[in-house]
């Protein structure tokens, strides 16, 4: 069930910007997103953010006051299931095209808060299980993962390096599969597949957590001997 509240766009960016709830907030970015989103889909046309998504999104990515843990929400676009909700038919094809180019567009115009992002908020102290880490610890790979994307895009090795020093460096579960999954986007490249890297790490309960939650796929003839998971890479 959907309800109609009749706020209007402005009516919904004065509340991602000024509410005082942090669900208020994250809700009316997500609302906004998702409107552009299905009118696309009803148009069969490509996704264009306009400057008012681009810059607000870039006002939550720099504003100092907003928690980190709600900008890695207010940021994240809606997920392809919730869009498929919103249309019927739902085409999952156009959808997943679609939320591709939002992850796209929201990476190329906010490179420089992504970057940002990453450096101030990366945890490098000891692993505290606290809030406020936990909060940096999201908005920190949720950028990995966008400075990444780009990269692999534009042909820049800098960030896919940077993910794997941080895959191979991290002290906790969280950082480690945030930088494997930043790294699926290396992977995703056409005709590279090897057996994954993270099958070498020591810990079964290491291996079967990253393996399991992210990139492997079970493995294919020509692999390593003893190991039954294999990704691209």
């Amino acid at each position: 069930m959907h309800l109609d509240d009749a706020l209007s766009d402005a009516d919904l960016r004065v509340l991602l910007m000024h509410d005082n709830d942090a669900f208020n907030r994250w809700e009316a970015g997500q609302r906004l997103l998702m409107q552009t989103m299905v009118a696309a889909l009803h148009a069969d046309a490509p996704l264009q953010l306009g400057p008012r998504h681009r810059g607000g999104a870039a006002q939550r990515a720099a504003r100092p006051a907003i928690d980190p843990a709600l900008k890695e929400l207010l940021l994240t676009p809606p997920s392809e299931a919730t869009v498929a909700e919103r249309v019927t038919p739902a085409d999952p094809g156009r959808i997943h095209a679609l939320h591709e180019q939002a992850l796209d567009q929201l990476v190329a115009h906010l490179l420089a808060d992504w970057s940002w992002a990453f450096e101030t908020h990366a945890v490098r102290e000891g692993y505290r299980p606290e809030s406020d880490q936990a909060g940096r610890r999201a908005l920190a790979n949720q950028a990995l993962a966008m400075l990444v994307r780009h990269a692999v895009r534009s042909g820049d090795p800098v960030w896919p390096g940077r993910a794997l020093q941080r895959f191979k460096d991290a002290g906790n579960m969280t950082d480690r599969l945030g930088a494997l999954s930043a790294l699926v986007e290396v992977a995703q490249r056409p005709g590279r597949r090897r057996v994954c890297s993270a099958c070498t790490t020591s810990s079964p309960a290491s291996r079967w957590s990253l393996i399991n939650g992210s990139c492997c796929r079970p493995a294919p003839a020509n692999a390593r001997a003893g190991c039954s998971r294999a990704c691209a890479s």
